[in-house]
């Protein structure tokens, strides 16, 4: 697993992860303090954490999901 602690302004704001699977993919997981969301934050760590595990973990695929009634997590 890679685990991202996630930032705004100085402050813990979230963590993100990938979870490595068999074969060259995982699965992301995230959670967003309730003061950080809304405004792109998880959106910008998600794309900087799937950039660097496409190149440097040569994934190929990543799911995603989440439960239904998360609205956060839409």
């Amino acid at each position: 697993m890679a685990a991202f602690a996630v930032q705004l302004d100085g402050e813990f704001a979230g963590n993100l992860d990938l979870r490595l699977e068999q074969g060259s993919w995982a699965e992301v997981g995230y959670a967003t303090a309730a003061w950080a969301r809304g405004q792109g934050l998880m959106t910008r760590a998600l794309r900087t954490a799937l950039r660097w595990g496409f190149t440097a973990l040569n994934l190929e695929r990543v799911h995603w999901g989440a439960q239904v009634g998360n609205e956060a997590s839409t």
